[in-house]
């Protein structure tokens, strides 16, 4: 009889512990930290990793960037109990609308993108928009050859983890 207790007390206990919502984010390095994202609706406290926040929940979590008004975060911001999602914190977009239309494929040079997204030791880009990262995808297909090249080297960074990665670790 015992032993029937205890099994019925574990899955009670079992069903009634939330799965955990997590978001997986990547932070431009001058927003922030993860510990300036909010879990609205978590159903308790939140653990984080380097890029990655987990927090138990019973229903969906939205999440948010509590931090620096400048920068939003971007991508799946609400996250059921069990599922893994990704977002990133990247600057607002009605602050980047001039350098965007600095981009648009009629009008863009290999040197205006070089001054939007090259990074070198004298030169640092200002941190850019989700839309922005878009347009500089669209443009590695752009007729002009040097637009491409410079299209492709201003992406490499947010390809995979170099000395100029624009991310938090």
């Amino acid at each position: 009889m015992l032993l029937l207790v205890t099994l019925t007390l574990q899955l009670a206990t079992a069903s009634t512990t939330p799965e955990a919502a997590t978001l997986h984010v990547g932070i431009h390095r001058d927003a922030g930290t993860i510990y300036e994202i909010a879990a609205d609706g978590a159903a308790g406290q939140c653990t984080t990793g380097p890029a990655r926040l987990s927090c138990p929940a019973r229903g969906a979590v939205r999440f948010r960037w509590a931090g620096d008004p400048a920068w939003q975060l971007t991508g799946q911001d609400e996250v059921g109990p069990g599922e893994v999602a990704r977002a990133w914190v990247l600057a607002r977009e009605e602050l980047r609308q001039q350098d965007r239309r600095r981009l648009e494929p009629e009008r863009v040079s290999a040197a205006a993108v070089r001054d939007l997204f090259g990074r070198d030791g004298a030169h640092q880009p200002p941190a850019p928009s989700r839309a922005m990262l878009d347009d500089l995808a669209a443009l590695c297909l752009h007729e002009d050859l040097e637009v491409r090249k410079a299209a492709a080297d201003g992406l490499m960074p947010w390809l995979r983890r170099t000395w100029a990665d624009p991310l938090s670790p």
